[in-house]
C-alpha cells in the first residue's frame, strides 16, 4: 500500500497470521465466499455475496479495484482511496494467487 508522499510498504507484514491464510472463492457464477481458513480469526464470520466484472474493473465487498495484473495463476487489483479533506489518495493492492 502507498499514499500520497509515503513510500509505498508491505501491509501484508503487520497483518495478523489469522488474516493471512483466509481464502476467497470468485465463483463463476458472479457469487463470492469468503472463508476464515487455517489459523482462526475471534469474530470472524464467512461471507457471502457477489463480484462484478466490468471491463478491467471488479467490484466485491463494497469495494472497487482494477485488475492491474492476471496471468491464469495470479490476479492483483488495485484500489485507489481519496480523502477529500486532506487531499491524500491511498493506493492499496491486493494479490491474489490461485489455489
Amino acid at each position: 500500500m502507498s499514499a500520497t508522499g509515503v513510500p509505498e510498504q508491505d501491509a501484508f507484514a503487520t497483518m495478523d497470521e489469522c488474516e493471512k491464510d483466509n481464502l476467497y472463492y470468485f465463483d463463476v457464477n458472479n457469487s463470492l465466499r469468503y472463508l476464515d481458513s487455517g489459523v482462526t480469526c475471534e469474530m470472524n464470520e464467512p461471507y457471502l455475496g457477489s463480484w462484478e466484472l466490468r471491463d478491467e474493473v471488479i467490484e466485491f465487498m463494497g469495494q472497487a479495484g482494477n485488475i492491474t495484473k492476471f496471468d491464469g495463476s495470479y490476479m492483483e487489483i488495485t484500489v485507489g482511496i481519496a480523502d477529500a479533506t486532506s487531499e491524500i489518495v491511498f493506493t492499496i493492492k491486493y494479490t491474489f494467487k490461485r489455489i
